[in-house]
Protein backbone atom coordinates (compact mmCIF):
# COMPACT_ATOMS: atom_id res chain seq x y z
CA UNK A 1 0.00 0.00 0.00
CA UNK A 2 3.17 2.28 0.88
CA UNK A 3 4.78 1.53 -2.52
CA UNK A 4 1.17 2.41 -4.53
CA UNK A 5 0.77 5.97 -2.99
CA UNK A 6 4.59 6.43 -2.84
CA UNK A 7 4.50 6.20 -7.00
CA UNK A 8 1.07 8.46 -7.56
CA UNK A 9 3.47 10.94 -5.32
CA UNK A 10 6.29 10.66 -7.63
CA UNK A 11 3.68 10.63 -10.79
CA UNK A 12 2.41 13.62 -9.69
CA UNK A 13 5.55 15.51 -8.85
CA UNK A 14 6.69 14.77 -12.41
CA UNK A 15 3.79 16.03 -14.03
CA UNK A 16 3.76 18.83 -12.12
CA UNK A 17 6.87 19.53 -13.33
CA UNK A 18 6.70 18.78 -16.78
CA UNK A 19 3.80 21.06 -16.83
CA UNK A 20 5.96 23.93 -15.50
CA UNK A 21 8.80 23.33 -17.11
CA UNK A 22 6.92 23.30 -20.80
CA UNK A 23 4.79 26.95 -20.09
CA UNK A 24 6.12 29.12 -22.47
CA UNK A 25 6.07 33.21 -22.60
CA UNK A 26 3.14 34.87 -23.13
CA UNK A 27 4.95 38.74 -23.77
CA UNK A 28 6.00 39.95 -27.27
CA UNK A 29 9.18 41.23 -26.70
CA UNK A 30 11.18 43.31 -28.93
CA UNK A 31 13.43 40.85 -29.94
CA UNK A 32 10.44 38.65 -30.96
CA UNK A 33 9.58 41.63 -33.46
CA UNK A 34 12.77 41.50 -34.53
CA UNK A 35 12.85 37.99 -35.49
CA UNK A 36 9.32 38.64 -37.01
CA UNK A 37 11.33 41.42 -39.13
CA UNK A 38 14.59 39.42 -40.24
CA UNK A 39 11.92 36.48 -41.23
CA UNK A 40 9.76 38.30 -43.78
CA UNK A 41 13.20 40.08 -45.08
CA UNK A 42 14.38 36.75 -46.13
CA UNK A 43 10.96 35.02 -47.29
CA UNK A 44 12.13 33.91 -50.59
CA UNK A 45 15.42 32.43 -48.81
CA UNK A 46 13.17 30.19 -46.49
CA UNK A 47 11.43 28.72 -49.43
CA UNK A 48 12.90 25.12 -49.01
CA UNK A 49 14.59 25.86 -44.99
CA UNK A 50 12.43 23.62 -42.26
CA UNK A 51 13.90 21.66 -39.51
CA UNK A 52 13.20 17.93 -39.37
CA UNK A 53 10.15 17.02 -36.30
CA UNK A 54 9.40 20.48 -36.47
CA UNK A 55 5.55 21.23 -36.12
CA UNK A 56 3.58 24.95 -35.49
CA UNK A 57 0.21 25.46 -34.47
CA UNK A 58 -2.06 28.27 -35.61
CA UNK A 59 -4.60 30.19 -34.16
CA UNK A 60 -8.00 28.70 -34.90
CA UNK A 61 -10.51 30.81 -36.32
CA UNK A 62 -14.27 31.01 -34.99
CA UNK A 63 -16.37 30.75 -37.58
CA UNK A 64 -19.65 30.98 -35.82
CA UNK A 65 -21.48 33.92 -34.76
CA UNK A 66 -21.03 33.96 -31.08
CA UNK A 67 -17.94 36.31 -30.56
CA UNK A 68 -18.00 35.65 -27.02
CA UNK A 69 -15.84 32.25 -28.09
CA UNK A 70 -13.02 34.42 -29.44
CA UNK A 71 -10.83 33.51 -26.62
CA UNK A 72 -10.78 30.18 -27.80
CA UNK A 73 -9.05 31.19 -31.02
CA UNK A 74 -5.67 31.46 -28.65
CA UNK A 75 -6.71 29.31 -26.29
CA UNK A 76 -6.73 25.80 -27.88
CA UNK A 77 -3.78 26.83 -29.63
CA UNK A 78 -1.81 27.62 -26.58
CA UNK A 79 -2.70 24.20 -24.76
CA UNK A 80 -1.55 22.35 -27.86
CA UNK A 81 1.68 24.12 -28.12
CA UNK A 82 1.89 23.65 -24.33
CA UNK A 83 1.30 18.99 -24.61
CA UNK A 84 3.69 19.11 -28.03
CA UNK A 85 6.56 20.99 -26.05
CA UNK A 86 6.61 17.96 -23.68
CA UNK A 87 7.32 15.28 -26.44
CA UNK A 88 11.01 15.26 -26.41
CA UNK A 89 12.77 15.81 -29.89
CA UNK A 90 10.11 17.85 -30.98
CA UNK A 91 10.69 20.92 -31.62
CA UNK A 92 7.52 23.46 -31.30
CA UNK A 93 7.26 27.40 -32.48
CA UNK A 94 6.66 29.57 -29.47
CA UNK A 95 3.29 31.62 -29.61
CA UNK A 96 4.55 34.81 -29.02
CA UNK A 97 6.77 34.10 -32.28
CA UNK A 98 3.81 32.98 -34.19
CA UNK A 99 1.97 36.75 -32.81
CA UNK A 100 4.74 38.78 -33.37
CA UNK A 101 4.89 37.33 -37.26
CA UNK A 102 1.05 38.05 -37.75
CA UNK A 103 1.29 41.84 -35.85
CA UNK A 104 4.14 42.50 -38.49
CA UNK A 105 2.00 40.99 -41.50
CA UNK A 106 -0.69 42.82 -40.94
CA UNK A 107 -2.52 39.88 -40.25
CA UNK A 108 -5.97 38.87 -38.23
CA UNK A 109 -6.79 35.13 -37.28
CA UNK A 110 -9.55 34.97 -39.53
CA UNK A 111 -6.76 35.84 -42.22
CA UNK A 112 -5.34 32.42 -41.07
CA UNK A 113 -8.08 30.47 -43.05
CA UNK A 114 -6.84 31.15 -46.24
CA UNK A 115 -4.96 28.00 -47.31
CA UNK A 116 -2.09 30.01 -49.45
CA UNK A 117 -1.44 31.93 -46.20
CA UNK A 118 -0.91 28.74 -43.99
CA UNK A 119 1.30 27.66 -46.39
CA UNK A 120 2.86 31.05 -46.19
CA UNK A 121 2.81 30.61 -42.61
CA UNK A 122 4.27 27.44 -42.70
CA UNK A 123 7.46 28.40 -44.42
CA UNK A 124 8.48 31.38 -42.46
CA UNK A 125 7.68 29.57 -39.27
CA UNK A 126 10.20 27.50 -40.78
CA UNK A 127 8.46 24.26 -39.77
CA UNK A 128 7.83 20.58 -41.96
CA UNK A 129 3.86 20.69 -40.18
CA UNK A 130 1.44 23.00 -39.42
CA UNK A 131 -1.74 22.37 -37.42
CA UNK A 132 -4.30 24.63 -37.09
CA UNK A 133 -8.46 24.91 -37.53
CA UNK A 134 -11.74 26.34 -36.51
CA UNK A 135 -14.68 26.17 -34.52
CA UNK A 136 -18.39 27.09 -34.48
CA UNK A 137 -21.48 26.39 -32.29
CA UNK A 138 -22.33 28.25 -28.58
CA UNK A 139 -20.96 27.28 -25.00
CA UNK A 140 -23.05 23.89 -24.54
CA UNK A 141 -22.05 22.47 -28.15
CA UNK A 142 -19.21 23.37 -29.48
CA UNK A 143 -17.97 21.65 -32.84
CA UNK A 144 -13.78 21.82 -33.70
CA UNK A 145 -12.16 21.19 -36.83
CA UNK A 146 -8.58 20.32 -37.02
CA UNK A 147 -5.62 19.90 -39.78
CA UNK A 148 -2.75 19.27 -40.05
CA UNK A 149 -0.48 20.61 -43.46
CA UNK A 150 2.48 19.06 -44.54
CA UNK A 151 4.58 22.16 -45.39
CA UNK A 152 7.09 20.60 -48.05
CA UNK A 153 4.76 18.48 -49.91
CA UNK A 154 1.82 21.52 -49.50
CA UNK A 155 -0.67 18.95 -48.49
CA UNK A 156 -3.44 19.25 -45.98
CA UNK A 157 -5.04 16.28 -44.09
CA UNK A 158 -7.93 17.02 -42.51
CA UNK A 159 -8.78 15.53 -38.86
CA UNK A 160 -12.21 13.88 -37.52
CA UNK A 161 -14.46 17.08 -35.64
CA UNK A 162 -14.61 17.01 -32.04
CA UNK A 163 -17.82 18.30 -30.67
CA UNK A 164 -18.46 18.82 -27.09
CA UNK A 165 -19.36 21.68 -24.22
CA UNK A 166 -16.91 24.49 -23.31
CA UNK A 167 -16.75 22.51 -20.04
CA UNK A 168 -15.49 19.63 -21.92
CA UNK A 169 -12.86 22.10 -23.62
CA UNK A 170 -9.88 19.75 -22.26
CA UNK A 171 -11.25 16.93 -23.38
CA UNK A 172 -11.84 18.08 -26.70
CA UNK A 173 -8.54 19.71 -26.62
CA UNK A 174 -7.11 16.04 -25.83
CA UNK A 175 -8.52 14.32 -28.92
CA UNK A 176 -7.09 16.94 -30.93
CA UNK A 177 -3.54 16.39 -29.75
CA UNK A 178 -3.89 12.51 -30.52
CA UNK A 179 -4.88 13.10 -34.28
CA UNK A 180 -2.33 15.46 -34.54
CA UNK A 181 0.17 13.35 -33.10
CA UNK A 182 -1.02 10.36 -35.30
CA UNK A 183 -0.66 12.55 -38.99
CA UNK A 184 3.37 13.57 -38.13
CA UNK A 185 3.86 9.68 -37.21
CA UNK A 186 5.25 10.47 -33.41
CA UNK A 187 5.08 7.00 -31.66
CA UNK A 188 4.68 7.66 -28.12
CA UNK A 189 4.74 4.86 -25.33
CA UNK A 190 1.88 4.21 -23.11
CA UNK A 191 3.28 6.14 -20.31
CA UNK A 192 4.30 9.63 -22.27
CA UNK A 193 0.82 9.28 -23.60
CA UNK A 194 -0.86 9.17 -19.87
CA UNK A 195 1.41 12.26 -18.69
CA UNK A 196 0.05 14.01 -21.93
CA UNK A 197 -3.53 13.39 -20.74
CA UNK A 198 -2.83 15.43 -17.89
CA UNK A 199 -5.13 18.71 -17.60
CA UNK A 200 -4.01 22.21 -17.21
CA UNK A 201 -6.15 22.74 -14.76
CA UNK A 202 -8.93 21.61 -12.44
CA UNK A 203 -11.71 23.97 -13.28
CA UNK A 204 -11.90 25.46 -17.18
CA UNK A 205 -13.27 28.42 -15.88
CA UNK A 206 -9.33 29.34 -14.58
CA UNK A 207 -8.24 28.77 -17.90
CA UNK A 208 -10.83 30.59 -19.58
CA UNK A 209 -9.57 33.32 -18.01
CA UNK A 210 -6.29 33.06 -18.38
CA UNK A 211 -6.58 32.79 -22.29
CA UNK A 212 -8.93 36.40 -21.87
CA UNK A 213 -5.10 37.36 -20.31
CA UNK A 214 -3.12 36.11 -23.29
CA UNK A 215 -5.38 38.67 -25.78
CA UNK A 216 -5.03 41.94 -23.08
CA UNK A 217 -1.18 40.92 -23.02
CA UNK A 218 -1.06 40.48 -26.55
CA UNK A 219 -2.69 44.23 -27.21
CA UNK A 220 -0.12 45.51 -24.62
CA UNK A 221 -3.13 45.60 -21.88
CA UNK A 222 -0.94 44.33 -19.01
CA UNK A 223 -2.52 45.50 -16.34
CA UNK A 224 -5.92 44.11 -17.52
CA UNK A 225 -4.06 40.88 -18.33
CA UNK A 226 -3.16 40.97 -14.90
CA UNK A 227 -5.83 41.19 -13.32
CA UNK A 228 -7.67 37.71 -16.13
CA UNK A 229 -4.59 36.31 -14.86
CA UNK A 230 -5.66 37.03 -10.55
CA UNK A 231 -9.09 35.68 -11.42
CA UNK A 232 -7.86 32.91 -12.99
CA UNK A 233 -5.30 31.88 -9.73
CA UNK A 234 -8.01 32.92 -7.79
CA UNK A 235 -10.55 30.41 -9.08
CA UNK A 236 -7.77 27.61 -9.34
CA UNK A 237 -5.08 28.45 -6.99
CA UNK A 238 -3.03 25.60 -8.82
CA UNK A 239 -2.82 27.14 -12.16
CA UNK A 240 0.61 27.40 -12.99
CA UNK A 241 -0.27 28.76 -16.68
CA UNK A 242 -1.73 32.27 -14.91
CA UNK A 243 1.11 32.16 -12.30
CA UNK A 244 3.95 31.15 -14.84
CA UNK A 245 2.22 34.11 -16.95
CA UNK A 246 1.56 36.75 -14.19
CA UNK A 247 5.47 36.38 -12.65
CA UNK A 248 6.19 37.01 -16.02
CA UNK A 249 4.53 40.00 -16.37
CA UNK A 250 6.16 40.95 -12.77
CA UNK A 251 9.74 39.95 -13.91
CA UNK A 252 9.64 42.04 -16.66
CA UNK A 253 8.38 45.36 -14.24
CA UNK A 254 5.43 45.96 -16.71
CA UNK A 255 3.08 45.78 -13.71
CA UNK A 256 2.76 47.65 -10.64
CA UNK A 257 3.90 45.34 -8.06
CA UNK A 258 2.19 45.50 -4.83
CA UNK A 259 4.79 46.38 -1.63
CA UNK A 260 4.91 43.24 0.74
CA UNK A 261 4.00 43.69 4.14
CA UNK A 262 7.95 43.71 5.32
CA UNK A 263 8.52 47.09 3.04
CA UNK A 264 4.91 48.19 4.64
CA UNK A 265 5.83 47.78 7.98
CA UNK A 266 8.91 49.40 7.27
CA UNK A 267 7.57 52.55 5.53
CA UNK A 268 5.28 52.63 8.72
CA UNK A 269 8.52 52.78 11.13
CA UNK A 270 10.41 55.22 8.96
CA UNK A 271 7.34 57.25 9.46
CA UNK A 272 6.65 57.51 12.52
CA UNK A 273 8.62 57.91 16.21
CA UNK A 274 8.57 55.22 18.88
CA UNK A 275 7.30 57.50 22.71
CA UNK A 276 6.46 56.21 26.22
CA UNK A 277 3.78 59.10 26.70
CA UNK A 278 1.94 61.24 23.58
CA UNK A 279 3.12 65.10 24.07
CA UNK A 280 0.88 67.25 22.35
CA UNK A 281 2.34 70.24 20.70
CA UNK A 282 0.77 72.76 22.49
CA UNK A 283 -0.31 71.80 25.92
CA UNK A 284 -3.81 71.57 26.49
CA UNK A 285 -5.19 74.40 28.83
CA UNK A 286 -7.87 73.76 31.39
CA UNK A 287 -9.91 76.79 31.07
CA UNK A 288 -9.43 77.49 27.34
CA UNK A 289 -10.89 80.42 25.62
CA UNK A 290 -12.44 80.17 22.25
CA UNK A 291 -9.52 82.16 20.69
CA UNK A 292 -7.07 79.86 21.79
CA UNK A 293 -8.79 77.17 19.90
CA UNK A 294 -8.66 76.34 16.12
CA UNK A 295 -12.13 76.47 14.66
CA UNK A 296 -12.65 75.58 11.20
CA UNK A 297 -16.19 76.79 10.73
CA UNK A 298 -18.74 78.53 12.86
CA UNK A 299 -21.88 77.03 13.06
CA UNK A 300 -24.56 79.67 11.50
CA UNK A 301 -27.45 80.17 14.15
CA UNK A 302 -25.48 78.97 17.39
CA UNK A 303 -24.57 82.10 19.45
CA UNK A 304 -20.78 82.48 20.73
CA UNK A 305 -19.70 82.78 23.90
CA UNK A 306 -17.53 86.07 24.55
CA UNK A 307 -13.91 86.20 24.68
CA UNK A 308 -13.24 86.49 28.20
CA UNK A 309 -15.53 83.58 29.12
CA UNK A 310 -14.16 79.91 30.01
CA UNK A 311 -15.36 76.83 27.90
CA UNK A 312 -17.97 74.69 29.70
CA UNK A 313 -19.51 77.33 31.28
CA UNK A 314 -22.68 79.34 31.29
CA UNK A 315 -22.58 82.70 30.69
CA UNK A 316 -23.92 84.81 34.22
CA UNK A 317 -27.08 86.22 34.48
CA UNK A 318 -27.54 89.52 34.08
CA UNK A 319 -28.26 90.74 37.95
CA UNK A 320 -31.65 93.70 38.21
CA UNK A 321 -31.01 95.91 40.71
CA UNK A 322 -34.43 96.11 43.36
CA UNK A 323 -35.46 99.27 43.95
CA UNK A 324 -34.26 100.65 47.57
CA UNK A 325 -36.84 102.56 49.32
CA UNK A 326 -35.53 106.14 50.33
CA UNK A 327 -34.70 106.65 54.08
CA UNK A 328 -37.25 108.91 55.20
CA UNK A 329 -39.86 106.75 53.37
CA UNK A 330 -38.93 103.28 54.72
CA UNK A 331 -42.24 100.94 55.09
CA UNK A 332 -42.05 99.00 58.13
CA UNK A 333 -42.68 95.63 58.45
CA UNK A 334 -45.59 94.71 60.41
CA UNK A 335 -44.80 91.12 61.10
CA UNK A 336 -46.98 88.21 60.46
CA UNK A 337 -50.45 88.67 60.62
CA UNK A 338 -52.39 88.36 63.70
CA UNK A 339 -55.15 86.25 63.35
CA UNK A 340 -56.21 86.36 67.18
CA UNK A 341 -57.24 90.05 66.55
CA UNK A 342 -54.95 91.43 69.49
CA UNK A 343 -53.28 94.48 69.13
CA UNK A 344 -51.20 94.08 72.11
CA UNK A 345 -50.15 91.19 70.96
CA UNK A 346 -49.14 92.90 67.80
CA UNK A 347 -46.53 95.13 70.20
CA UNK A 348 -45.22 92.32 72.54
CA UNK A 349 -44.42 89.65 69.74
CA UNK A 350 -42.69 92.43 67.57
CA UNK A 351 -39.03 92.38 67.54
CA UNK A 352 -36.80 94.39 65.31
CA UNK A 353 -33.52 93.10 64.03
CA UNK A 354 -30.94 95.28 62.52
CA UNK A 355 -28.15 94.14 59.97
CA UNK A 356 -25.62 93.41 62.90
CA UNK A 357 -26.72 89.79 64.58
CA UNK A 358 -25.53 87.85 67.07
CA UNK A 359 -25.09 84.17 65.90
CA UNK A 360 -24.69 82.65 69.08
CA UNK A 361 -28.31 84.21 70.06
CA UNK A 362 -29.80 81.23 67.60
CA UNK A 363 -26.71 78.38 67.64
CA UNK A 364 -26.90 78.26 71.64
CA UNK A 365 -30.28 78.91 72.72
CA UNK A 366 -31.26 78.92 76.50
CA UNK A 367 -32.19 75.37 77.68
CA UNK A 368 -34.89 76.72 80.00
CA UNK A 369 -36.90 78.28 76.45
CA UNK A 370 -39.31 76.73 75.11
CA UNK A 371 -40.71 76.78 71.29
CA UNK A 372 -44.00 78.69 71.72
CA UNK A 373 -44.04 79.20 67.98
CA UNK A 374 -43.16 77.54 64.10
CA UNK A 375 -39.49 77.94 63.09
CA UNK A 376 -39.44 81.13 61.22
CA UNK A 377 -42.58 82.50 61.71
CA UNK A 378 -41.06 85.10 63.90
CA UNK A 379 -41.98 84.89 67.22
CA UNK A 380 -40.39 82.85 70.44
CA UNK A 381 -37.24 82.14 71.17
CA UNK A 382 -37.04 78.74 71.08
CA UNK A 383 -35.45 76.95 67.20
CA UNK A 384 -32.75 78.81 65.69
CA UNK A 385 -33.78 80.24 62.45
CA UNK A 386 -32.04 83.25 60.10
CA UNK A 387 -33.27 86.79 60.79
CA UNK A 388 -35.37 88.69 58.49
CA UNK A 389 -33.16 91.28 57.29
CA UNK A 390 -34.69 94.30 54.80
Amino acid sequence: MKRKYLSILCFSLVSLFLCVSSHARQVITESDRQWARQVLAQEQQLQNAFSENSVGVLYFNNEGQDASLNPLQKGLAVMLISDLSKIEGLQVLERVKLQALLDEMKLQISGLADPETVVKMGRLMQAKWVSGGDFQGERSNLTVKGKVLSVPDQKFSALEPVAGGLDKIFIIEKRLLEQILDQINIQLSSVQRQQLMAVPSIDYRAMWFFFLGIDASDNQQYEQAAQYYRQAISIDPSCSFAISALHELKALGLIRKKPSRRAFLRSIKESTSLADRLTPEYPVKRLRKPKDVPVKEEEEGVEQPPEDQPVGEQPPEEQVDEPVNPPDEQVEDSGPEDTTGGAENDTGNQQEYDNTVNPEDFLYPEPDSEPDSEPGSGGGSGYPYLPYVP
